[in-house]
């Protein structure tokens, strides 16, 4: 695995946590 692979999947991972929980996705936007 190469970096921008894991960094990439990092990213997802955290968009689907954040779509998981409203308060969540509000902060990051914020």
């Amino acid at each position: 695995m190469n970096t921008q692979y894991l960094q990439y999947v990092r990213e997802q991972l955290m968009v689907a946590t954040a779509d998981l929980s409203g308060e969540t996705k509000g902060q990051l936007l914020a």
